[in-house]
């Protein structure tokens, strides 16, 4: 049985599972919101024809969430009794089964899409060949690893949950696709970011990048402990410079279902590898 939950990146994988974007709408509309369950899909054609297949797409509604609080002895998980409901309805589980996470992934957007109103720049480690911006005020790597634990506390909370509420099911977090270069493509779908982008314009392609690796670096790490695996963007979506290629793009900070086809085949490879 293959598992997919997520929030809006898990649209192009579910979309490029269904043979049109009619079918998948009313396979949506269809699902009631307060059905907290995944649901069950066979696919007739495509990648995963033949395979099992259950889904959640997590509405911004619901207010799934999860974070840790101080306490006075150790540190307390807090998860939203909706999303706690949700892994629940998980009854028993396989060897051959596997969980697909593909929940959030937008902060390196939130980090670094809209130029910060004084323009930074930093060193990242793993990739110190590229270049500094000239004239950019130059930010520690400290700096950069804090602000992004910050931003991926959540998800690490909600992945930390699903493990501990599957402890024998395999599971494996979906990492987000790259920024997209074109800045074209950006304004032409500004998605939430429209009014920072108006007034503060595109971060340039080499910062985005770095905020990204930077915060697959971080929540990779914290993968590896919690025993979770991860998959990769596909290398065919691409370009050189590791950013999205426009034809795989949707909006400024999505892809597309043709993208989703691609993290698809990922999946079905990595299910059948029991």
């Amino acid at each position: 049985m293959i598992y997919i939950v997520g929030t809006s990146h898990a649209i192009s994988v579910l979309r490029a599972a269904w043979p049109d974007a009619a079918s998948f709408h009313k396979a949506l509309a269809a699902r009631k919101q307060n059905e907290l369950c995944f649901a069950d899909y066979q696919p007739t054609e495509g990648v995963l024809a033949g395979k099992q297949v259950k889904y959640f797409l997590i509405a911004p509604e619901l207010q799934f969430s999860a974070h840790v609080e101080p306490a006075k002895d150790k540190p307390l998980l807090v998860a939203s009794p909706g999303y706690l409901g949700l892994l629940d309805s998980i009854k028993s589980v396989s060897g051959e089964d596997i969980l697909f996470s593909l929940i959030n992934g937008h902060e390196h957007s939130v980090l670094s899409l809209a130029q910060h109103e004084v323009p930074y720049d930093f060193v990242l480690p793993t990739r110190p060949d590229i270049p500094m911006q000239k004239g950019y005020q130059v930010i520690s790597h400290e700096t950069i690893a804090t602000q992004i634990d910050l931003m991926l506390h959540q998800t690490v909370a909600m992945l930390t949950v699903l493990r501990l509420q599957l402890p024998a099911m395999r599971l494996c977090c979906v990492l987000p696709p790259p920024p997209i270069a074109s800045e074209v493509l950006i304004h032409r779908s500004p998605e939430i970011f429209s009014d920072q982008l108006a007034r503060f314009g595109i971060t340039p392609l080499s910062i985005r990048l770095k905020y990204y690796w930077a915060c697959c670096d971080a929540l990779k790490a914290q993968l590896k402990r919690l025993n979770i695996l991860f998959l990769e963007p596909p290398t065919g979506a691409l370009d050189a410079d590791g950013s999205l290629l426009d034809q795989y793009a949707n909006g400024c900070s999505h892809a597309n279902e043709v993208y989703g086809g691609k993290v698809l085949a990922q999946m079905k490879h990595l299910s059948e590898i029991v």
